[in-house]
């Protein structure tokens, strides 16, 4: 939903399509609140059947919607590989370019032979392979034979409403009184808080064991845990058996988990493997103390702790001592808040969604060449602005696929023909000089210069601020 928000603010007209169950009653009161455009309807991620029967589940059902929508490009986010790929595929039969988002993949996890060719399908027909976080793509490619160079990662950003960001000290304070009231709790309590289903992957197991241990050491400590899932009845057990289901709030599934994040004193997430944690990232945009055991992409923001507490999954000892220092440090509390304070803008959805702004437009010119254009044609990437060449290198690979963009034009038009030409290139020099965007075209031929690429400038750690705006209108004025 923050994606669509975004592309719709960014002059997309986006059209939101999904079913109707109950989690996502949240998602479609935001739709309609935003002006979204929405399809609802059955498309099959989750149905109780085999992988091939839900695969083709999500085809039939998505070849329906492109028939009655017939879209520009769709956009796919997948819960898990094998929830998405039908959807993909159809829009590839259909000739409509396709962007696949990739949230989750375990490390070490084994893709079906069915479901990895469906993968190399997509990857071998050109469609942008998204994952949200490093750990992602390299299971992925690990698994699916995939080359890693074909996963681009755009890391979630989140959209974090302002009742929430512009809470003072003392709102955050006067709330937490309130909860605590709510909850039978003493004031002075310290709370910390999960949001998350309860499914093992989760580790809700740790969790109990991390409550028994920490609640054992600093009393005061209460913890929640927000949100509902098949194990929530085990769940419940095992705080019983352990004796510690006092310590616990369980509030089950609700629509307004910020209320619980913003409150609390710490952000404890448990589990096994992750993504890039949604959750995780609204703590942090909120400026929550975090105990984390998966970081998945968060470690490249946050790479130390000054900003956040990472253990080790399944080191419930270590992770209960974790959640006794913060909750016996107001010190300490306040401190990872300053740090986490200066990287908010890093976090925000403001930022993911320029970045999916560009691969979205190229998607959709490449689309338009394929489809109308007589010949073949080779997109030319050239930087224009001093950057660092290692970024240079990095953009190029990760938002224009090497089997797309063979010619790169660098520093004063030269051309180099090949990646490892550019290697070799880059190892000889240390910052591109400005490149004048009029004098590339005019060295160009006729033939060339509507399959250009350019970016204006980057921000630090090679993240695009800039959409792709010359293609797109040479392209068409060309056909």
């Amino acid at each position: 939903m923050t994606l669509a928000r975004g592309l719709k603010a960014a002059g997309f007209e986006t059209i939101v399509c999904g079913e109707a169950t109950r989690n996502l009653a949240r998602l479609w009161t935001e739709a309609a609140s935003h002006g979204l455009q929405r399809t609802r309807g059955p498309i099959g991620y989750w149905r109780d059947c085999s992988e091939r029967e839900r695969f083709q589940h999500q085809h039939d059902a998505a070849s329906r919607i492109i028939e009655d929508i017939r879209p520009d490009l769709l956009i796919v986010p997948y819960p898990w590989p094998d929830s998405g790929a039908g959807i993909a595929c159809a829009a590839v039969e259909a000739d409509i370019p396709v962007i696949s988002i990739f949230h989750l993949f375990r490390p070490n996890a084994e893709l079906s032979p069915f479901m990895g060719a469906q993968l190399r399908k997509l990857a071998d027909a050109g469609e942008p392979l998204i994952a949200v976080s490093d750990v992602v793509a390299d299971a992925l490619s690990s698994s699916s034979g995939i080359p890693r160079r074909r996963f681009s990662v755009i890391r979630n950003g989140v959209y974090v409403e302002e009742q929430y960001l512009s809470l003072t000290e003392e709102k955050i304070e006067d709330n937490k009184l309130r909860l605590l009231e709510e909850l039978g709790l003493p004031p002075g309590s310290i709370i910390a808080c999960t949001v998350a289903r309860v499914d093992a992957q989760k580790g809700y197991l740790d969790f109990v064991q991390v409550v028994k241990e920490a609640s054992a050491k600093w009393p005061r400590v209460h913890f929640l845990w927000v949100g509902d899932g098949p194990d929530m009845k085990n769940l419940k057990q095992q705080l019983v058996d352990a004796g510690v289901a006092t310590r616990v709030s369980l509030m089950g599934w609700r629509d307004d988990p910020l209320r619980f994040i913003a409150t609390s004193d710490i952000f404890l997430q448990t589990s096994h493997f992750e993504g890039l944690s949604l959750s995780l990232l609204e703590a942090a945009r909120l400026k929550k103390p975090i105990v984390t055991t998966s970081p998945g992409g968060l470690e490249i923001i946050a790479p130390n702790r000054s900003h956040l507490y990472v253990e080790q999954s399944g080191d419930c000892s270590a992770i209960a001592e974790s959640i006794v220092q913060l909750s016996s440090g107001p010190a300490l509390r306040r401190l990872l808040q300053r740090n986490l304070s200066e990287l908010t803008s890093e976090l925000s959805d403001e930022v993911m969604v320029e970045k999916y702004a560009v691969t979205l437009r190229a998607a959709m010119d490449r689309g338009l060449m394929t489809a109308k254009s007589p010949v073949a044609v080779e997109p030319i990437f050239f930087c224009t602005n001093s950057m660092t060449t290692a970024r240079a290198l990095t953009v190029s690979k990760n938002y224009l696929n090497e089997s797309l963009c063979p010619r790169l034009f660098i520093e004063n038009c030269a051309s180099i023909s090949s990646f490892d030409g550019a290697l070799n290139y880059f190892n000889n020099a240390v910052d591109l000089n400005d490149c004048n965007l009029a004098d590339v075209l005019g060295d160009l031929s006729a033939e060339q210069k509507p399959l250009c690429v350019s970016f204006n400038y980057l921000w630090p750690r090679g993240m695009l601020r800039s959409s792709i705006s010359l293609p797109a209108a040479t392209v068409r004025m060309r056909l």
